[in-house]
């Protein structure tokens, strides 16, 4: 019986991968003359090369000495060629020189990846008076129209929720109709007796919080569409509802009391407060010294409130114009202080950060008509975002406005007066420095959104995507801006017939 070719025991399938080491000219157990790399042609290699290559363990390769000892070797083949296959060795080659996208740490540098400019998707949106506009009737006598108060979307559907003065919540369907379809059909709720400044939908879209003029939080289960709860406590009217969304039982509220709270909606309405931070922007209360008959001076409003992960929260004061940062575990001071802005903060948001919160940023805007951003961690000032001098149509004059950045980070929404709303590009990263000190870059420009009536303020802004938003004025009009390359084809294809605004 003969013995099997060395072939069937190895891993080499084909005669051609078992000599290809061999010099067809005549000398055999010669590997073939070929450079190696990083060596230049001509040369010896060097001396490191030859030791590691004495010291290769293929010198004392287990299989050879394994053949050798049975005997079991083909004829055909020398089995001191396997003293011959040398590894290729690995180079370690130069890192390319690119300053601007290597990290050094060592001197605190930053990343600077390269950012496409979003000012043509901005010039982009563009809404029709035919589809993109919805009136409501009041039910008022006085009213013609509805003025909306509040806006927001849910996370998964185009579903918008218009919270009115009369205390309705109105929730209509935005997707894109054509311009013979009627309006569509829009259901009502009405948790409150007063007008509805604040709307919030849980993580999961099943459940609605609303805060209303009457000092009250109604949560509403929007599968029966009945209200659930009603937490109360609050003695001012209620500026900002928000989710916590590492919990997605935990409310939030503020309210121009001056005070803010942390609700459980698990629990019943009267033990559902676990955390109560009265006067958290209010100046100190005046002594004795005070003179008679002189009223003390009226507790700030608290116009924002924002999660900022680990159980901490951010607050905005509307007198003091000062972001503070809360532990929830132990709220009796503060753990940190942004400095004050002149005349006041109107309204708080983060920008959306996919990984950690900690890599967001705080935007506020002032009354002063500067958007500043802040780090999240210690509220040092970053830098601006927008400001009014470079912007003529941006004014933002009154409490009511809103600011929401679009869900994927790409562009900020801000109210204004005029009749429209601005849109200002947000850069990742945001300017900042590694000491904490503002950087002096020069604020973005925005693009102004008109389709409103000139003489009305439109404080209200809420985004579905980054190519959908939603806009609300004085004026009793909610109108539908959409962005994006396509829109343009169908403004053509539909001829004269499109009727509608565009970004300016």
């Amino acid at each position: 019986m003969s013995r099997p070719a060395l072939k069937d025991r190895t891993n080499l399938t084909s005669p051609s991968s078992l000599t290809a080491y061999f010099n067809r000219t005549g000398r055999e157990n010669s590997p073939p003359s070929l450079p190696k790399r990083g060596v230049k042609r001509g040369r010896d290699p060097r001396s490191s090369d030859v030791e590691w290559e004495l010291s290769s363990p293929c010198k004392s390769s287990p299989l050879k000495d394994e053949l050798k000892r049975s005997g079991d070797v083909d004829e055909d083949v020398d089995v001191d060629m396997l003293d011959e296959v040398k590894p290729r060795r690995m180079e370690r080659r130069p890192a390319p020189a690119w300053p601007s996208l290597i990290t050094d740490f060592r001197h605190q540098a930053r990343v600077r990846p390269y950012t496409l400019s979003l000012q043509p998707h901005l010039h982009s949106f563009r809404s029709s008076n035919h589809t993109d506009v919805f009136r409501f009737p009041s039910p008022l006598p006085q009213r013609e129209t509805s003025i909306p108060f509040s806006l927001q979307f849910l996370h998964s559907r185009p579903l918008l929720a218009i919270g009115t003065e009369e205390g309705r919540v109105l929730l209509v369907d935005t997707q894109k109709r054509r311009k013979w379809d009627p309006q569509p059909q829009y259901t009502t709720l009405t948790p409150h007796e007063n007008a509805v400044f604040a709307l919030a939908f849980s993580e999961d879209d099943s459940l609605l919080a609303t805060g209303s003029g009457d000092r009250n939080c109604v949560i509403t289960d929007l599968a029966s569409q009945s209200p659930i709860t009603t937490l109360e406590g609050h003695t001012g009217s209620l500026r900002r509802v928000t989710w916590d969304p590492e919990n997605p039982r935990l409310l939030g509220t503020a309210a121009r009391d001056g005070s803010f709270r942390i609700w459980d909606v698990r629990l019943a309405s009267t033990h559902a407060c676990i955390l109560h931070v009265p006067d958290a922007h209010s100046p100190p209360v005046p002594g004795k010294h005070m003179r008679k008959g002189r009223k003390p001076a009226p507790r700030a409003s608290v116009t924002g409130l924002e999660y900022a992960g680990e159980c901490r929260v951010i607050t905005s004061g509307s007198g003091d114009g000062i972001l503070k940062l809360w532990d929830t575990r132990s709220p009796l001071l503060p753990i940190a202080h942004s400095p004050p802005s002149p005349r006041g903060i109107l309204a708080l948001t983060l920008t959306p950060s996919p990984s950690s919160s900690s890599s967001c940023s705080v935007l506020a805007l002032s009354a002063s008509s500067h958007i500043r951003a802040y780090d999240p961690l210690t509220l040092g000032l970053s830098g601006v975002v927008a400001q009014a001098e470079g912007e003529g149509r941006f004014k933002p004059g009154s409490f009511y406005v809103r600011m929401q950045p679009a869900p994927g980070g790409g562009a900020l929404a801000v109210g204004s007066a005029g009749g429209g709303v601005m849109l200002f590009p947000l850069s990742s990263p945001l300017p900042s420095t590694s000491r904490g000190s503002p950087t002096p870059t020069p604020a973005p420009s925005g693009v102004f959104l008109q389709g409103h009536d000139p003489l009305k303020e439109v404080a209200l802004v809420a985004w579905l995507d980054g190519d959908t938003l939603a806009t609300g004025g004085d004026d009793g009009l909610v109108r539908i801006w959409r962005g994006g390359p396509g829109l343009a084809e169908d403004e053509e294809g539909e001829g004269e017939g499109w009727w509608g605004v565009r970004a300016e």
